[in-house]
């Protein structure tokens, strides 16, 4: 970025001196402001605080949506394993035996209660998860993405980097 402003700057002082020396010698120069390449302003250590930061929540919401996804795929597959052991169970079941009856009821409660856990607090808690992430990256792109940042002054702010608990 610094490059940038050096050339700028050069060419700005090349043109002006040009301009100069192309007046004939008896008028002073034009009193007219060289024409400037308009560069972006640099985004302040503000900006690159909050971007840093923002980028920091987004990490934390990823890491956020693997520990649900984890937890997510962990109770279906406890639900289809115990679903497959209630169908596998079912046709063996002594209907004449009130012990074999009591342990096949236990299993489907314990089948129905997976089933609502998957389907409650499991499915809820990823798909808030994802949602979280998914507005933390669309927050960060609409103010940090495609920004010009010195990659110094960035690393200089990360190691003194203090963000807002989320």
């Amino acid at each position: 970025m610094q490059s940038w402003t050096v050339c700028i700057l050069g060419a700005t002082l090349l043109a002006a001196t040009t301009a100069a020396a192309a007046q004939p010698a008896t008028s002073p120069p034009a009193a007219q402001p060289a024409p400037q390449a308009s560069p972006q302003p640099s985004p302040s250590d503000a900006e690159m605080n909050s971007c840093l930061c923002q980028e920091q929540n987004v990490a934390r919401l990823n890491d956020d949506v693997r520990n649900q996804s984890r937890t997510y795929d962990d109770t279906r597959r406890n639900f289809q394993a115990l679903d497959n052991q209630v169908l596998s169970s079912r046709s063996q079941v002594n209907v004449n035996n009130p012990g074999d009856v009591d342990a096949f009821k236990r299993l489907l409660d314990q089948r129905d209660a997976a089933a609502d856990t998957l389907a409650g607090n499991a499915t809820r808690s990823y798909a808030d998860a994802v949602t979280h992430y998914n507005q933390a990256v669309a927050a960060y792109n609409s103010s940090c993405a495609g920004k010009s940042f010195d990659s110094d002054r960035l690393a200089q702010l990360r190691r003194t980097l203090s963000c807002p608990k989320p």
